[in-house]
């Protein structure tokens, strides 16, 4: 029997030991190299006849698990999520699909028996029947963001005609962050209509808000009591973000100034929604009006 320890392959854990969230895994086996032979060995191990000698098990270095990530302490998120893929609630429970990953870094081989030695990290001597076991321990964990946009008029004024989307998650990548203790400096928001950006972070890892970009948006609008344009220009309103400790959101005030405007941290999947107002537009033959 060849099998592994400290894998969660194909189960359903609760780390927090509190219920306050469970992690489903998504990854059922895991590669192996038995004698240059490829297997897959699942939680239940792998039953396998190895004859008397020296033989090469070869277990991945680092392995990564993806989880499905799921809490009631998202609904809040969840129903103010203006495009919901990839998330799902059920039983008043939301499940964030791929909401975190854990990296496993491999560390042993041991048996059980002494009828098996162990000759180093991948070569064993077989002298009779056991278990030959691959050793691992959590190395990281990253977590999944993910970065939506909500563009809306001002109160009493909405578009009865628009020859491009206008509406709530339009794409663009407004909000500015710096990932602290780098110089990476990089922005958030939907790639495209309707399709949330989804990015990975290190538990553990600051992302700054610097600047909210003002938005630009061409095209041929008919704006109820306001008129026509050939051109939106929004403004930022606030950024509400959403993890399994603010369930009801916390709220930061970004401008479209160079600035310091608040830290999120990365410690759980984290939701972002950027509110922006179109508050001026471009009429057709030239000038603007607000």
């Amino acid at each position: 029997m060849i099998n592994t320890n400290n894998l969660p392959l194909g189960s359903t854990i609760n780390p927090s030991n509190n219920n306050q969230f469970t992690l489903t895994s998504l990854n059922n086996t895991i590669p192996v190299l038995i004698d240059n032979k490829q297997y897959y060995i699942n939680s239940t191990g792998l039953q396998l006849q190895l004859t008397y000698g020296y033989h090469i098990i070869q277990f991945p270095s680092y392995y990564n698990i993806t989880f499905n990530y799921t809490s009631t302490n998202y609904q809040g998120a969840y129903n103010t999520m203006p495009i919901k893929d990839g998330t799902f609630m059920q039983n008043g429970k939301v499940t964030i699909q791929g909401g975190q990953i854990n990296c496993y870094q491999f560390t042993s081989l041991s048996t059980n028996t002494s009828k098996i030695n162990i000759i180093n990290s991948y070569t064993v001597f077989v002298n009779g029947s056991g278990k030959i076991i691959g050793n691992y321990q959590l190395d990281q964990t990253y977590y999944l963001v993910i970065a939506e946009n909500y563009f809306y008029f001002p109160q009493g004024i909405w578009a009865s005609y628009n020859s491009t989307p206008v509406n709530i998650s339009i794409g663009a990548q407004p909000l500015q962050v710096q990932v602290l203790g780098t110089n990476q400096v990089i922005t958030l928001g939907n790639i495209n209509n309707y399709v949330p950006e989804k990015i990975y972070f290190k538990n553990g890892t600051e992302l700054e808000i610097t600047l909210d970009y003002l938005q630009e948006l061409s095209g041929y609008f008919k704006i109820v009591k306001v008129g026509n344009y050939t051109g939106l220009l929004s403004y930022p309103q606030k950024v509400t973000i959403y993890n399994v400790t603010y369930e009801n959101g916390y709220t930061y005030h970004p401008e479209a100034q160079s600035g310091n405007y608040g830290i999120m941290y990365i410690n759980s999947p984290l939701i972002i929604i950027n509110y922006e107002e179109w508050e001026y537009g471009a009429i057709p033959n030239g000038g603007n009006n607000g």
